[in-house]
């Protein structure tokens, strides 16, 4: 699993969320050649896609209507509709239901700005939509294991990308890929046999380079710096155990797309996996108070799900049975309406505290019933093991 993990993290180094967008001002004229060569649009494009990660879809559309009447057959158009696509799909890797449309537009945009490479090789604007959304696909291959294609597209991606730096070194917002690609190509040739294997296709990487340029795209990017801060959180997290600096990128995201669900719960797990749990259950009432469950759509079901199970084992780590109850039933009652229903990860892991709960108030029949019940809905959950183990301990 953790191999699986990071070969998808290699691949979204692949994804170049680049530069949707790349900035180009030290040459852009008032009359530019490209789209994205054109400050003004620059400007509006930077205030759209704040919006896009805070949610706030019509205020981004609204922000660049007029550069769509005035360009309407730009290939970023089609791109740009993936977006909020994009966002149901990584809400819930899992649920493969968004991936045939999402898929869909980015090979659209993918065939856009091929044509227009035909008649223009240097076209910056076809460059960047085609790296990006060949990035996307190879993303959505490897989260379901599609490895074949997903390295096609990411391969595509990369040598894009090398194009646009050998063309147009001044973007800033370059470092973003080259950051990821340098960082991961080296971290996981170190690691895993598989990616030493086909290594040979890729030039080299270079964790410690790779960082840097991150971190130049953090502070110096025009369009990067909430792309750039993610997965430099993801890294400090994951990969360097460097959690300070990890909660530094996170919590700036959490504080600045307020309306981001998907930022709220990277930054409750940072909290919780950290022990930090006062903090952890903070944001944890913070997302309860945020988003309306009535209301709510698939990013923040997926988000309330999660937070109602850690501010269930938050509580019942104090012992305070009550409370844990109510959340994790509440978290079983989100997930069970959700894509998998009660096959799903977070919802076995509700119901193993549950179980728990259970046990520790002498129900060992209700604990052995909803252990039974995991058992016979997943075989390849490692929740299924701790299971069976804890109902061993109740029949011993």
């Amino acid at each position: 699993m953790r191999a699986t993990n990071m070969l998808r993290s290699l691949v979204s180094g692949f994804i170049i969320l680049i530069t949707l967008l790349a900035s180009v001002h030290s040459y852009a004229q008032d009359q530019s050649r490209y789209l994205l060569q054109n400050p003004l649009f620059t400007q509006d494009a930077q205030a759209a896609i704040d919006y896009v990660y805070n949610q706030q879809y019509d205020e981004a559309n609204e922000v660049l209507r007029p550069w769509r009447e005035e360009y309407e057959n730009h290939p970023v158009w089609t791109f740009w509709e993936g977006l909020p696509l994009w966002w149901n799909v990584l809400a819930d890797l899992s649920n493969e239901a968004h991936d045939d449309e999402f898929l869909g537009i980015m090979e659209q945009a993918v065939r856009q700005s091929d044509r227009n490479l035909r008649q223009d090789r240097r076209n910056l604007d076809a460059m960047v939509v085609n790296a990006l959304s060949h990035g996307f696909m190879a993303r959505v291959h490897a989260n379901r294991s599609n490895w074949f294609k997903s390295f096609n597209h990411g391969r595509a991606a990369v040598n894009m990308l090398f194009s646009l730096e050998r063309l147009y070194p001044e973007i800033h917002d370059l470092q973003f890929g080259m950051g990821l690609y340098l960082y991961f190509t080296e971290y996981l040739s170190e690691e895993y046999r598989l990616v030493r294997a086909v290594s040979w296709m890729l030039p080299s990487g270079d964790r410690k380079e790779g960082i840097e340029r991150l971190q130049d795209a953090a502070e110096n990017s025009t369009f990067m710096i909430p792309e750039s801060k993610y997965f430099l959180g993801h890294i400090f997290l994951h990969y360097e155990n460097n959690y300070q600096e990890a909660e530094t990128y996170l919590r700036d995201l959490h504080t600045k797309y307020d309306q981001n669900p998907f930022f709220s719960r990277l930054l409750l797990r940072n909290k919780y996996r950290t022990r930090q749990f006062e903090d952890a259950y903070v944001i944890c009432t913070e997302i309860f108070e945020k988003f309306d469950h009535d209301q709510a759509g698939e990013l923040e079901l997926n988000t309330l799900e999660e937070a109602n199970l850690i501010a269930g084992v938050i509580m019942l780590r104090g012992y305070e049975q009550g409370k844990a109850r109510a959340y994790l039933e509440r978290s079983i009652e989100i997930g069970s309406n959700l894509h998998g229903g009660e096959r799903r990860e977070m919802q076995l892991r509700a119901q193993y505290q549950l179980a728990r709960a259970a046990v520790r108030e002498n129900e060992n029949d209700e604990a052995r019933g909803i252990l039974q019940k995991i058992i016979r809905h997943r075989v390849d959950s490692p929740v299924t093991e701790r299971a069976k183990n804890l109902l061993a301990r109740i029949e011993s």
